[in-house]
């Protein structure tokens, strides 16, 4: 009869059809499991970073490196957005920026441009610079700024004037969007004196106003750059500026308010922010370079499209634009030169932050499955997992989170199983493992309730990238090879088999022995265990210990089919590297 043979790469786990139809290396249930190159290992577990639970739950981990390489993680703790600094190769120093800045219960989406972060998180459009936090745009001036022709203005003036006033701060390269214009004043060989110049009360970046005009008689329809005011203090200026040395280049930002800051999600592509607000199916868009410059926006699918945008990514040169039940890409920069296209109808995202892009491809959660997308054609790689996919609480479905582990070559999702309320369930992708064996390879993890994952760089000098870790209970952790145990307890090791019957199910078989090669570690024990004829009610067979690298135990047992399961409970690691059941058929069908 069949032998399942030393050697055999494991695949992963396989729940959708009869186990006795798995492949040798294909398991019927495992957990908290590591697949490479075709071995089993025990999932590496995580150590707490910072506790701040004082703060509210992690719902935000950003991996942010200035232009001198100083490295420092962003976590959203609650409402409150902190900073790690490090020292000595860990993060050491904590650091709370502003006070309640966010919001409690939403998910922080973080993008670094010229040395500052911004984030969103469904409410808040903020920016930090390190030390404080402002909102990403810079409130425009209000009140209404007087002009009045006067000889004493200077005599330099001929035309009909109106003017707009902006908060410029030069530290930060940002200007306010413009005030509403002045009344119109004549001024005939006089200058123009302006009074009540707006001040700015409530933003400390503001240390300058900008002065812009238009000449209504010489028919301009914008207004020009004229002066600086190089404070934030005066409340007077004197215009006596020849028409024809006023900026021909640089003209006033729009006079609107900026009140759209609920925004769930954003991405830099090719110098351009674009982002969406929740349940949206407008897509938002900054000048190149000033992220805090949207003020206007597009509809991916034209007009008459209502179907939400719920994920965006850049990729391959394009912005690839997920909707609920299809895959856009938009070419350009500005609304002028935007081009958008379909190229897939029918699969959507769930979750902007599930989408993962490693190993040149994207990968996201659909309502249907998870799938790898190479801006063509998307793959479903879920089949094998499928039951486990689909069995979720949808309602929250864009809290899935998902993050590379660069060091087992992987992607973590952590997701609200069925009627969960918050991140209780784990789903690995071993995308390496994959290749190898030629088949998705795929492992539940249980590590508690993980409401966010992040890929960090851990160390100023080694530039260690390691997955940080954050609970609904405000720990930040982070996830090493030298971890064997979670917070609270160790992971729980299994891999149970599909079942072995010869191909020849209705025969009773002598099943003899099992042998098994792991990789030498330390003292622990793994218990063997099997299953005669069902899928439950296990019976103990031995305890093996990978102190050594081969076992042989006897098995002495008559069943139409068997199943084999490795079980471990310990803080110790784990690697198997094959094991073989041998048998032979036994009398008459049963």
């Amino acid at each position: 009869m069949p032998t399942l043979r030393a050697g055999v790469r494991f695949i992963g786990q396989n729940s959708q059809g009869d186990a006795s139809e798995l492949q040798p290396g294909e398991a019927a249930d495992c957990l908290n499991v590591n697949l490479d190159k075709g071995t089993i290992k025990k999932r590496d577990g995580y150590s707490t970073v910072k506790d701040l639970s004082a703060g509210g739950d992690i719902q935000g981990i950003f991996d942010w490196e200035l232009a001198n390489g100083t490295l420092t993680p962003l976590i959203k703790a609650g409402q409150r957005l902190n900073k790690l600094t490090y020292g000595g190769g860990g993060g050491t120093t904590l650091g709370q920026l502003g006070t309640n800045e966010l919001v409690a219960d939403g998910l922080a989406c973080f993008l670094a441009r010229r040395d500052r972060a911004y984030v969103c998180d469904g409410t808040n459009f903020k920016v930090t610079d390190g030390t404080n936090v402002y909102t990403a745009h810079i409130t425009r001036p209000t009140a209404t700024t007087t002009v009045v022709a006067s000889s004493a203005a200077g005599s330099n003036l001929d035309g009909a004037y109106d003017y707009k006033i902006t908060f410029y701060a030069p530290a930060w390269g940002q200007e306010s969007l413009a005030s509403d214009a002045t009344s119109v004043e004549e001024a005939i060989g006089t200058g123009i004196s302006l009074k009540a110049i707006p001040v700015s009360s409530g933003d400390a970046r503001v240390t300058q106003r900008r002065i812009y005009r238009r000449n209504k008689a010489a028919g301009e329809v914008v207004w020009h750059y004229v002066a600086t005011i190089e404070n934030n203090t005066s409340t007077t200026y004197n215009d006596n500026i020849l028409n024809e040395d006023t900026s021909t280049t640089e003209i006033a930002p729009v006079s609107v308010d900026f009140t759209d800051t609920n925004f769930a999600f954003m991405v830099n592509h090719q110098d351009v922010t674009f982002l969406v607000k929740n349940n949206s199916d407008s897509l938002y868009f900054s000048r190149p370079n000033e992220p805090w410059s949207v003020s206007n926006f597009i509809r991916v699918g034209g007009e008459g499209s209502t179907e939400k945008i719920t994920g965006l990514a850049s990729y391959g040169g394009m912005l690839v634009v997920f909707k609920e039940k299809s895959i856009w890409t938009l070419d350009g920069l500005s609304e002028a030169t935007f081009f958008s296209r379909p190229v897939v109808k029918g699969i959507g995202c769930a979750s902007h932050h599930s989408i993962v892009q490693v190993d040149g491809l994207l990968y996201f959660w659909g309502k249907d499955g998870i799938y790898g997308f190479d801006g063509t054609l998307p793959q479903k790689i879920s089949d094998p997992v499928q039951d486990v996919v689909i069995d979720r609480n949808y309602a929250r479905d864009h809290f899935i989170v998902g993050a590379e582990d660069e060091v087992n070559q992987s992607i973590i999702w952590s997701y609200p199983g069925s009627a969960a309320t918050d991140n209780n369930k784990q789903l690995v992708f071993f995308y390496k493992n994959s290749k190898a064996v030629q088949r998705p390879s795929w492992s539940p993890w249980d590590m508690g309730n993980i409401n966010y994952l992040a890929t960090v760089t851990t160390n100023n000098t080694l530039r260690q990238r390691k997955i940080w870790i954050g609970t609904d209970g405000g720990i930040i952790s982070v996830m090493e090879t030298d971890d064997l145990a979670d917070i609270a307890a160790s992971p729980v090791f299994r891999w149970r088999t599909g079942k072995w019957d010869g191909k020849i199910p209705e025969y009773d078989k002598a099943w003899s022995g099992v042998s098994f090669e792991l990789v030498p570690g330390t003292d622990t024990h793994i218990e063997v265990r099997y299953y005669r004829n069902s899928d439950t009610g296990y019976e103990f067979l031995d305890s093996i210990s990978p102190t050594d690298a081969t076992h042989h135990l006897r098995l002495s047992e008559r069943a139409r089919d068997l199943t084999l399961e490795l079980y471990q409970a310990e803080s110790q690691s784990v690697e198997v590297t094959s094991f073989t059941l041998t048998g032979a058929g036994a009398g008459r069908p049963n």
